[in-house]
């Protein structure tokens, strides 16, 4: 929270954001919030635990580009971190996901197209980082062992699909990836003349569908599993180069180019 309110003031630049967020994720893994992987040593499971954190904070902060965008990501991944923590016997994790959502449902009726509230860069990481811990305390299945890390991924898809499309475009076009443009899909939709609502609406519906894709897998053996999350993988990546290549993104001007901390808030954004 400490690291995007001082960024919603405008006084960091991405470097020091970077090293904020890794503070913040390693104060929350030192408290026990991390990957247990018996196979792995300690420090490595905390090295992972640092990583997928801030890839969490990171990418919530890149989709919330578009009213409503982010807390519908949020809803639909603590749905389903609820869902898998009500058929695993998780009382905790399920109240903790409930809780999320509710916050998430009631936010989204001031973010949604016509926004009069925004989520900001504290919103935003104060997300990823919520749903990002979920993803990691969760049990996912007791019949194989592919989902324990399948899961937390669909739980978070539509941020995790933006940021590698944005890392992907960006380094096409050989721009610092840390550097704002207008490559999210978001913004690409609205440059071809879809608004937010709809941006919002399709990517709640893949998203619940992706999440339902793996919810399934928890039930299913290892073989199975790891079928449908090839299958899913292919799907996703088709869809990514169906956005790279279908729906390029308006030609980069020099505001474009200033880095991410400086961009504006969704709402100013050029339309």
């Amino acid at each position: 929270v400490a690291v995007g309110l001082v960024d919603d003031l405008g006084t960091l630049i991405p470097r020091d954001k970077f090293i904020g967020q890794l503070i913040a994720a390693f104060v929350l893994v030192k408290a026990g919030v991390k990957i247990d992987i018996a196979a792995l040593p300690s420090p490595v499971d905390e090295l992972a635990s640092v990583l997928w954190m801030t890839t969490c904070m990171n990418a919530f902060n890149i989709v919330d580009v578009s009213d409503g965008l982010a807390t519908t990501a949020g809803l639909v991944g603590s749905l389903g971190a609820g869902v898998v923590a009500v058929v695993n016997d998780e009382p905790l994790v399920a109240s903790m996901s409930a809780a999320l959502f509710g916050a998430c449902l009631g936010f989204l009726r001031v973010n949604r197209q016509p926004a009069r509230m925004y989520l900001g860069d504290t919103g935003s990481m104060l997300l990823g980082a919520m749903l990002g811990a979920l993803a990691m305390v969760g049990e996912y299945s007791r019949t194989n062992v592919v989902s324990a890390w399948f899961v937390p991924l669909c739980l978070c898809a539509i941020p995790l699909f933006d940021l590698v499309l944005v890392i992907v475009a960006r380094l096409r076009a050989r721009r610092r990836v840390y550097h704002g443009s207008p490559d999210h899909f978001a913004v690409r939709l609205r440059h071809h003349g879809r608004g937010a609502r709809f941006t919002a609406n399709v990517a709640g519906a893949i998203g619940v569908l992706v999440v339902g894709v793996g919810v399934w897998s928890t039930r299913l053996d290892d073989a199975g599993a790891t079928l449908v999350f090839s299958a899913t993988v292919v799907a996703l990546l088709s869809l990514l180069s169906f956005v790279l290549w279908r729906l390029p993104p308006r030609p980069v001007t020099a505001a474009a180019t200033a880095p991410a901390a400086t961009l504006p808030e969704p709402a100013s954004l050029p339309p």
